[in-house]
């Protein structure tokens, strides 16, 4: 490519000073993405050749161009959704089309998060491998980024350590639970925001485009990571509330909650059992935002914009949306002690998990004490031990069965029964397999520790079973 723009430079002469050639940007995008290949090309090679941890430490430093790609490449959630395989298959089929990707971070992020699927993810491969893969070096690393299978015998671990800064790194504003008096806290003088405690699924959603005249691409994934691929109707919704927004790209931070009919309550056991099934859109997601961030701030995990002005924002956003989709949080600015005792009544009287208080400051990606999170009821993950069953008539048919009637947890080192919370349907299939519950993890809500009466040791107060991970833990 080099060597053909050189060819049509105009001649030197003697007299006039040399002219300038200004490449065109299709030209300089296809040497940037041609230069970020076979600089992965050239590390994996290198890698390969080096036994020593320490020795591969130093040439990924030497690589920091590769460290986006690398990361994307190696974050356990992250899926490209075709193959190499595929692409080769296709190729031979294939229409020729332009390519309209001027880097392969576009076109990762768009396989990624399924804006392009199908053919058409097939045809965008095609149309990169035939614009900047000309080489049969630059084709496979090129398949090998597909496939996420670099074969340099790193991690993401190590990823991390060499290259700390670079992204993506998902690093989220986490509450810190707070126990005692929360008058405390408030009558301080500082600006505090109270908000309702929602018993929803956590969900960023990234809002990005190259341009103004761009659409806007979102990406809705867990606090980890994990890509939510069920929420059709919330990126559609957040596409809609954008079109007067023409500030930069933007992360939002909420929760996917499900509304059962009549009840104004989250469900959070559909709501996760809903955005996880794979073949199927959310039917009624509901997505509860209560905050905002430049994309660049999020990945830095810091802004300095304090939390009422994201608020505005968010605000603007929000009100040209659909609000049977999308909603912002309700937020409580607490004046004096008594602003919240009147909330921690409304929480009571309301049913609610609890109450979440936000300082008017900064945002940081991390746990924090300016993010606290007050609940009515706390919960916990246990590992199930074991079961215990007998007879009991079942509401359902009125019918005496055997059935699962409690699980044992251990909770400080003592046994702990938890009989409620249970489907009977559940209580059947336990009853019937216990290796479907016993050794999985289940989220147990109860009202505080107590002293056990069998024992010298901590107990559990009212305690009820919310969520059996049977196929893992849940996604906050």
């Amino acid at each position: 490519m080099l060597q053909r723009i050189s060819r049509t430079l105009t001649p030197i002469v003697r007299h006039k000073p040399r002219a300038h050639t200004l490449l065109s940007y299709s030209q300089t995008a296809e040497q940037n993405v041609t230069k970020q290949l076979t600089a992965l090309a050239e590390l994996t090679d290198l890698i390969n050749k080096t036994p020593s941890t320490n020795a591969k430490h130093e040439l990924l430093a030497k690589y920091p161009s590769c460290a986006d790609i690398l990361k994307r490449i190696y974050a356990p959630h992250t899926r490209f959704w075709i193959s190499s395989r595929a692409i080769v298959q296709y190729e031979e089929k294939a229409e020729e089309i332009d390519c309209q990707f001027k880097s392969l971070d576009d076109l990762l992020d768009n396989l990624s998060s399924r804006q392009l699927t199908g053919n058409n993810a097939l045809a965008a491969a095609c149309a990169f491998l035939k614009s900047y893969c000309q080489s049969s070096e630059l084709r496979e690393i090129f398949f090998k980024v597909i496939d996420r299978n670099m074969r340099m015998g790193v991690s993401l671990q190590t990823l991390n350590r060499v290259f700390p800064n670079a992204s993506p790194d998902f690093r989220v504003a986490l509450a810190m639970p707070f126990k005692g008096d929360p008058s405390s806290v408030v009558s301080k003088g500082e600006p505090w925001y109270a908000s309702r405690k929602l018993d929803g699924v956590r969900c960023l959603a990234t809002a990005t485009r190259m341009t103004l005249s761009d659409p806007w691409v979102v990406d809705c994934r867990s606090r980890t990571g994990r890509p939510f691929m069920t929420l059709q109707k919330v990126q559609s919704a957040l596409k809609d509330a954008l079109r007067n927004y023409n500030g930069p790209n933007i992360v939002f931070d909420g929760e996917i909650c499900v509304y059962e009919e009549s009840e104004h309550l989250e469900t959070f056991v559909s709501a996760l059992k809903q955005i996880k099934t794979l073949d199927k859109q959310m039917d009624k997601p509901v997505y509860q935002i209560f905050d905002v961030i430049p994309i660049d701030s999020f990945n830095n995990a810091y802004d300095q914009t304090i939390f009422s002005k994201r608020l505005e924002q968010l605000q603007k956003i929000v009100q040209a949306a659909d609000q049977n989709v999308i909603r912002a949080v309700p937020q409580t600015l607490l004046v004096n002690n008594e602003d919240l005792i009147n909330m921690e009544k409304t929480a009571v009287d309301n049913g609610w998990e609890g109450i979440m208080l936000r300082k008017d400051t900064v945002y940081e990606g991390k746990r924090s004490r300016n993010l606290l999170k007050l609940k009515q009821y706390e919960d916990s993950e246990y590992e199930v031990k074991g079961i215990e069953t007998g007879d009991m008539r079942m509401p359902d048919t009125g019918m005496v069965e055997k059935v699962m009637t409690s699980v044992i947890i251990q909770h400080k080192g003592n046994n702990v029964g938890v009989g409620s919370g249970f489907s009977n349907q559940q209580r059947r299939r336990y009853a019937q397999d216990p290796s479907l519950i016993i050794g999985k993890e289940i989220c147990v809500q109860y009202f505080q520790e107590s002293e056990s009466e069998k024992s010298n040791g901590k107990s559990l107060r009212f305690p009820s079973v919310k969520a059996v991970y049977e196929q893992g833990r849940r996604e906050e």
